[in-house]
């Protein structure tokens, strides 16, 4: 058996060492080969060390998988957390040519003008209370439930009602509101809130102000009921009322300032154009 021992340390660290001739000298004195089985320690300490290394490969891979387990759990808990929630979710849209009339789940009615969103929740939709989002031009009649209130929400503000039929103009930079029927309450996070009862209006622009609207347009739900009330209205508004209504373009305005008085009950826009025609001897048309 031959035993080498090389020792890279500086000189002034090897004089201090107590491994020395002596020592070696010592160890093959007393070295008896029938008492240590060298390969057998040999053997004993590899398998030692590979048991050691399966042990901890086997918490490693189990660590791995039980990580890989919470992250995929998780990440389907938030997917169907996230999928339900837009599942519930209803968006009812109309075009730029068409109103449209839907029943929401407590039979209340919402009739949507032209280029009109409206969402709600169904799953939490009359829960304690009834809330929707609109987008756009909406009349509501709203079935009355006491302990159940029907709340509209807009980019600017909000109207909260029991039951009462009312409309709801909600433009970027500004909501309206105008009461038909009931009490409803207008209101948003800035000022304080504005009781309105029928017939009278209000509008929030975006910095927050609420004010009551003085000069509500007599045709305000001609959109909705196909009704028109003219007194004494310069011929340009009458045009842009019905342009507006019926999505039409009309052409030959006369230049001439003429004054229209009438009304129109759930006629055609051609049977009002001919009507206006005969009355003010005029040449409308509607441009096709």
């Amino acid at each position: 058996i031959f035993l080498f021992v090389v020792d890279m340390r500086p000189r002034e660290k090897m004089e201090n060492s107590k491994l020395n001739e002596e020592d070696i000298r010592f160890v093959a004195r007393f070295y008896d080969p029938l008492k240590m089985d060298t390969s057998e320690a040999w053997k004993k300490l590899k398998l030692a060390n590979v048991t050691e290394i399966k042990y901890h490969s086997i918490l490693y891979r189990i660590a791995s998988v039980a990580a890989v387990l919470i992250i995929v759990i998780g990440s389907i808990s938030v997917y169907l957390y996230t999928n339900h929630d837009k599942q519930d979710w209803i968006t009812v849209t109309t075009d730029g040519k068409h109103s449209l009339v839907y029943v929401l789940p407590d039979s209340s009615t919402v009739y949507l003008a032209k280029e009109a969103i409206l969402k709600y929740n169904k799953g939490d939709y009359d829960v304690r209370s009834r809330n929707v989002e609109l987008s756009g031009k909406a009349f509501f009649e709203v079935c009355h439930k006491e302990e159940s209130p029907f709340i509209v929400k807009t980019s600017i503000a909000g109207v909260q009602v029991l039951g009462t039929c009312f409309q709801v103009q909600a433009d970027l930079d500004t909501t309206s509101i105008f009461v038909d029927s009931g009490k409803v309450r207008f209101y948003n996070k800035k000022y304080p809130d504005v009781i309105l009862e029928a017939g009278e209006g209000a509008y929030a622009v975006k910095d927050g102000n609420i004010k009551k609207d003085t000069n509500v347009d007599v045709n305000i739900l001609s959109w909705k009921t196909n009704i028109f009330y003219f007194r004494d209205t310069p011929l340009p508004i009458v045009i842009k009322k019905l342009e507006e209504v019926y999505g039409v373009h009309i052409i030959n305005i006369p230049q001439k300032d003429y004054h229209l008085t009438s009304s129109f009950h759930d006629i055609s826009v051609s049977e009002i154009i001919n009507l206006i025609n005969e009355a003010l001897d005029i040449h409308l048309k509607i441009e096709l």
